[in-house]
């Protein structure tokens, strides 16, 4: 429910007991984690020396647009494309073709001619260099990576390749949940690692096309982002592979005692295993089985054979059912019907708009990871490491080393320089995968829809678009600063564990398992965080805290934090009085909910109050001192009053579905919340949406419309007043729909 692969690290445990080989290569589950964050800066790396460098040059250019780029591409490519489809069907006796690229050689050369005549063929040179340098970056990639050898890509015909892909083409397969389908009604644009893991061509072989390839630059670009997921995906399900070669002679111990080999949970297979088959006569015989690869317990990876030079498809037998669950769901993106894609997308959205889109929650998600990291860091028993992340001076040059990476391009940034060791620190970090992205709410799909916003964006603009594209800086620009203080405190550990002699990887572990890891998650994942807000947010934090409470130096700051609150609000106590003379202490006055979140100081001159964010989980036990106290003294809490908010705070912390303030919201997803609320008149705190009725008067028989408080926005006054109207209501009288302006507002 919390990681679906705690299967493998509990594996890896089990090797490690019996004395076994476990390295930084072989660490599967340390590799798993820290892929998602190193898949996504490398293809931020890319976007920002590869992508944006072509398509801004192709949006500047005033003699040469996206179409003349597309044709000239093409046009180069499709002489060399044809005569080796003609190749390739004579020798299989096919019948030939004269536009195997999907245009003759014939047109291809009268597009050359025409663009020379109109005098771009200098300016269409120059941008299929940088074509050319995506494509050769496709390439070096999938080399690195273990997808192809050196020998295949030297063995190319092509010099002007690009990939032809799009509008009708018999070559392909039917795939329209890829972002970048659109004209490609019977295309599969590119090859996406399915739950057999990494096997087959990196390229499907051609047979020839019916119709011109359409969308060349999006293929370019995606065909090049798609060769940085699949190698590193191949080393995540490699390193699972080696772990297990390496271990092959180890008797590891299981959960129940029992003295076991390692082939009883995985075994690489040299060989195809034997099974029975029934032939056409009748006979059953003993055979190799051609299919296993792509049986449901065999995942596959590719390797360089060192010998041969020649890339190998490794297939590894998995043979524990959660073993399975955790290698082929941790690398394969959940398949979800058309609700929950739409629920999914309806909380993305809220979770944008509340948090990494929000300016205020920049400062207050801060605080309360600067809280959090302090304490969860002292169970790493290394003296001094917990204050060098907190302090100050540190968070400062943190924030500013993560703006001067993140912001390195744009003029709006806070003054001043950054310290060179942070800023290499951070570049190092997120070369190991140890940052995260803010709440889960980029993931891979939306960098790929980000990819293909910015080809559809060059050309004239209309009004939409340039607003959109406004709105969209804005948002990035939040965005970042939210990244900036979701990563400073990772930051400060990775820098000072490095400094301790620790190895990066291991560095960057640490770091994105520091707070709140929004990559990990269950196996239903998806599933869950489509139906709750937040549900994976909330999952993975409460695991921070309850692992880390496994270290007795965090068990004594969590017994002290207890004790802070009871010292707090004694002290509020004392400092708040009563200004208002109701014979009630201000500080009693202060919302209950409010209490159970956040630290406060009251103002002994009653002036405005000191109120900082508390962690979430750790603000509980704060909030289980404070009701103690409260219990204590005069004018406090009653008993069960104060068992009721120890109860529902720790409820409320440690519940990841959340709608702990009634029980419809809480079994509600939060896409029916508001439903719920505007049923009950109550927000989430438990305060009244619209004010309630009065006695007398008749009041009760007032229209909604006219019932709101003082401070509602005229807008939705007015709303609901013509909304009233239109349905045959007025002042005194509902109408049909009759709704008061505080539930427009809601």
């Amino acid at each position: 429910m919390q990681d679906k692969m705690l299967p493998v690290e509990r594996l890896i445990e089990m090797i490690s007991d019996a004395g076994g080989s476990i390295t930084d290569a072989t660490n599967t589950y340390m590799r798993e984690q820290l892929y998602h964050g190193k898949t996504m800066e490398e293809v931020r790396e890319r976007e920002a020396n590869l992508y944006n460098p072509l398509l801004n040059e192709i949006k500047s250019s005033k003699n040469v647009k996206l179409a003349d780029l597309e044709d000239y591409l093409v046009a180069l490519h499709a002489e060399e494309r044809n005569d080796e489809i003609n190749r390739r069907r004579k020798e299989g006796d096919a019948p030939l073709t004269d536009k195997g690229s999907g245009i003759t050689t014939a047109k291809a050369n009268k597009i050359l001619a025409a663009f020379a005549s109109e005098g771009k063929t200098a300016e269409l040179q120059r941008l299929a260099g940088m074509v050319r340098a995506i494509i050769a970056d496709t390439n070096k990639t999938r080399l690195e990576g273990g997808l192809v050898s050196q020998a295949v890509i030297d063995a190319s015909p092509y010099r002007n390749y690009v990939p032809l892909k799009g509008g009708e083409e018999e070559d392909f397969e039917h795939n329209p949940d890829h972002p970048l389908y659109t004209k490609a009604k019977d295309s599969k644009l590119f090859m996406r690692t399915g739950s057999g893991g990494i096997r087959g061509r990196e390229d499907k072989s051609p047979t020839g096309r019916r119709t011109p390839a359409t969308d060349i630059i999006a293929a370019v670009l995606m065909q090049n982002e798609e060769a940085v997921i699949r190698s590193e995906r191949n080393s995540v399900i490699k390193s699972f592979g080696d772990m297990v070669r390496a271990n092959s002679d180890i008797n590891i111990t299981d959960d129940q005692g029992q003295k076991r080999d390692i082939s009883e949970y995985a075994e690489v297979l040299d060989k195809a295993p034997l099974v029975l088959r029934s032939s056409v006569n009748g006979v059953i015989k003993i055979i190799p089985d051609t299919r296993y690869a792509g049986a449901n317990d065999v995942i596959s990876f590719k390797e360089i054979n060192p010998d041969t030079g020649e890339v190998e498809q490794v297939n590894v037998q998995i043979k524990d059912p959660r073993l399975v669950t955790a290698m082929k769901g941790a690398v394969t993106p959940e398949t979800l019907n058309g609700v929950i894609r739409f629920m999914g997308g309806f909380n993305r959205w809220l979770a944008s708009v509340n948090t990494a889109w929000n300016p205020e929650f920049i400062v207050s998600n801060l605080l309360r990871d600067i809280q959090t990291a302090g304490i969860v860091a002292a169970q790493y028993d290394i003296d001094g490491l917990s204050k060098e992340i907190i302090r100050p001076g540190n968070i400062a040059k943190s924030l500013k080393a993560i703006e001067s990476v993140l912001r390195a391009e744009s003029a709006i940034k806070t003054p001043g320089g950054a310290d060179s060791a942070y800023v290499a620190a951070f570049r190092e970090m997120q070369k190991q995968g140890g940052t995260t992205e803010f709440l889960g709410i980029r993931d891979m799909d939306s960098l790929l829809q980000d990819i293909q916003d910015k080809v559809g964006d060059i050309g004239d603009a209309t009004t939409w678009q340039k607003s959109r594209k406004v709105a969209g800086k804005l948002a990035n620009f939040i965005g970042d600063y939210n990244k900036v203080a979701e990563n400073a405190a990772r930051l400060q550990l990775y820098k000072s564990l490095r400094d301790r002699g620790v190895a990066p990887a291991q560095a960057a572990f640490a770091a994105k398992n520091l707070t709140v890891n929004f990559n990990k998650g269950g196996t239903h994942k998806t599933l869950a965080n489509s139906i709750f807000l937040f549900y994976n947010a909330s999952l993975q934090g409460s695991w921070v805290l309850v692992n880390s409470l496994r270290s007795k130096r965090v068990q004594k700051i969590v017994g002290g934090v207890i004790v802070a609150g009871m010292m707090n609000d004694l002290l509020n106590y004392m400092l708040a009085g009563d200004e208002d003379d109701d014979k009630r202490n201000d500080w009693d006055e202060v919302d209950d909910w409010q209490k159970e979140r956040n630290f406060f100081l009251m103002n002994p001159t009653g002036g405005p109050h000191l109120k900082v964010p508390m962690p979430y989980g750790f603000n509980a036990f704060f909030n289980l001192g404070r009701a103690i106290s409260a219990t204590t003294r005069p004018g406090g809490l009653k008993a069960w009053d104060a068992a009721s908010s120890v109860a529902m705070t720790f409820l409320d912390s440690f519940n990841p579905i959340g709608g702990t303030n009634s029980f419809a919201n809480f079994i509600a997803p939060t896409l029916l919340d508001p439903v719920v609320d505007l049923s009950r008149n109550e927000d989430f705190a438990g305060r009244a949406i619209k004010p309630p009725r009065m006695n007398g008067l008749g009041a009760a028989a007032d229209p909604s419309s006219q019932v709101y408080y003082n401070n509602t926005a005229p807008p939705a006054i007015y709303a609901a007043d013509f909304i009233n109207k239109l349905t045959g209501g007025g002042t005194v009288r509902p109408g049909l729909m009759d709704f008061s302006p505080n539930q427009i507002e809601y």
